[in-house]
């Protein structure tokens, strides 16, 4: 059986008297075909109250049992059902490629404006700061482009796992560089404004490149380790 929403709910109604009470509760989808299941209510009289509960369901199938999530596999892929699966993939597609190309640009005319083999000499901070963007930039345009094509071309979710688990990683670790980055770009702008003091990010930038890619590359690694990374229905 295909359920594309899993919920499990538990409804009591406690009544003191002795009157009947009914229980009318209508849950909606997107199909028509109606699954009618008579659950017994129990109050604190004798008698058992009795409500018909018409669920709308969006699949065929009796509902009935609890469902349990063995994996992101269970997941099912976004789009798939309602027809918005390339709605969803190809404008993304079109997004990463547009950035990527103007991220290579920004890195051929930044080198080709002021030189390869003097970056770390004579290139000022703020010069390296936008090739460090433009290079993380470029390399979660390279991995999520990779992803996104993978699952278009084959309508379903990546597999192997350890393929999945290794879009995961890169995707983990291009984005949390990204924002490490930025984080220490504001910050090396706040203290040169406010205190008029360089930070200082040592011989070649070694403490900024640890910090932007070595904290993020042992984060996710980490989350490998310990089985977060898989599929999610994305």
């Amino acid at each position: 059986m295909s359920l594309y929403v899993q919920h499990c709910a538990t409804v009591r109604v406690m009544s003191n008297n002795t009157s009947a009470v009914v229980l009318n509760i209508s849950v909606m989808s997107n199909n028509t075909n109606a699954v009618v299941l008579d659950i017994p209510v129990m109050s604190n009289n004798t008698s058992a109250v009795r409500g018909d509960i018409p669920f709308m369901s969006n699949t065929t199938s009796a509902i009935g049992e609890n469902i349990q999530l063995r994996s992101g596999y269970d997941i099912p892929v976004y789009g798939i059902e309602d027809g918005s699966f390339l709605l969803l993939h190809i404008p993304a597609l079109v997004c990463i490629v547009s950035s990527f190309v103007s991220a290579i640009i920004t890195l051929v005319l930044s080198f080709r404006l002021w030189g390869f083999k003097v970056f770390f000499t004579k290139w000022t901070k703020s010069q390296r700061f936008i090739v460090y963007l433009a290079f993380c930039d470029a390399l979660f345009n390279i991995c999520h482009f990779t992803d996104h094509l993978h699952i278009v071309i084959v309508r379903n979710m990546v597999h192997p796992k350890e393929l999945c688990e290794f879009y995961a990683f890169n995707l983990i670790m291009t984005i949390a560089a990204q924002n490490l980055l930025v984080n220490a770009v504001a910050v090396n702008a706040f203290m040169l404004l406010y205190f008029e003091k360089h930070i200082n990010f040592g011989n070649k930038d070694w403490k900024l490149l640890i910090w932007t890619f070595g904290v993020p590359i042992l984060g996710a690694a980490l989350a490998g380790v310990f089985g977060q990374l898989g599929p999610n229905g994305a």
